[in-house]
């Protein structure tokens, strides 16, 4: 009985999207492609590395910008490669400076 309930409890389960994001911090499961990331240095500091970028797409198409800062990089920069799927969870949405939005991912 406790297969079949976990299957049902599996259909039932479904990522987030990006189109259903809100302003604060989710908890939720996203799943998205990393279609491209790079490094955010600034200049005025010797190149110091401030964040990477990344330019996120989810299964309906939907594009978002989102970065991971310098002092969670040692996490993940290993694993970042473009073109996967990863699942995030734990995040931040902002809005930026064009009035869009992005993932601050912890």
């Amino acid at each position: 009985m406790s297969s079949s309930s976990s299957s049902v409890s599996d259909q039932l389960w479904r990522p987030f999207v990006l189109d259903e994001l809100t302003k604060g911090f989710c908890k939720k499961e996203l799943l998205a492609r990393d279609i491209h990331f790079w490094e955010a240095r600034n200049p005025k500091k010797g190149g110091l590395l401030m964040r990477y970028e990344l330019l996120l797409i989810d299964q309906k198409g939907t594009t978002i910008q989102a970065f991971i800062p310098a002092y969670r990089l040692g996490d993940y920069e290993e694993k970042l490669k473009a073109g996967e799927v990863y699942k995030f969870n734990s995040f931040l949405v902002i809005n930026n400076e064009k009035g869009g939005r992005s993932l601050q991912h912890w």
